[in-house]
């Protein structure tokens, strides 16, 4: 780990500093190991721990734990709700809806590049809520929606979920597909009166 002792001098942080954060992310025992001998998790600690190591007000984190199983991912959990703690600042752009309950204080949703939905705490993904979709043949996307009950019009098609967490399942998938490019997708939390609408109208495809 010749890189996290050099990446210390640069910022002039204390050695000390360094084992501190390998040995707390497990790396520590591997730390005489070759970059291109880690596996995809063990890369993605290095780059964590570089990030830890350099420290600062404020932490900018890409899919902090990807490709890490469970115990790593906790481990780097504890380790990021420490610094957090300490008062630091960080913005986190995940996939995992564990991680950003976890994590997070303020939510933000973007699709397609957009911002979609915005939440005010982590609890809030336990909500109910409903996607709006336009697309020009809505009835040819909905199995994208599975986790929701659907309802198809003639312009849209409408899911509502019990949680969000589903939602953002749902929609990974439908962001891989390329007619995801030519719809419009909007999240909003239901109404009383739109659900009522909405059951008493009929649900399903």
């Amino acid at each position: 780990m010749g890189l996290a002792s050099f990446f210390a001098k640069l910022y002039g942080v204390p050695l000390g500093r360094v084992k501190e954060v390998l040995e707390a992310l497990g790396l520590w025992g591997i730390r005489d190991r070759k970059g291109e001998g880690l596996s995809p998790g063990e890369r993605k600690l290095l780059l964590l721990a570089l990030a830890l190591i350099k420290g600062g007000d404020l932490y900018v984190l890409d899919e902090p734990t990807a490709f890490m199983d469970v115990l790593k991912k906790r481990t780097s959990w504890e380790m990021l709700l420490g610094e957090k703690r300490e008062g630091k600042t960080m913005i986190v752009i995940s996939h995992d809806v564990e991680e950003v309950r976890r994590i997070c204080d303020k939510i933000y949703i973007m699709f397609g590049g957009r911002l979609v939905a915005s939440l005010a705490s982590s609890s809030e993904l336990s909500r109910g809520v409903e996607v709006r979709v336009y697309y020009g043949r809505p009835g040819d996307i909905a199995d994208f929606f599975r986790r929701g009950e659907v309802k198809v019009s003639e312009e849209s098609l409408v899911a509502r979920y019990a949680q969000l967490a589903d939602v953002v399942g749902d929609l990974q998938e439908f962001a891989l597909s390329p007619v995801s490019r030519e719809a419009r997708v909007f999240l909003e939390y239901p109404s009383t009166e739109s659900i009522v609408e909405f059951l008493g109208s009929g649900r399903g495809r």
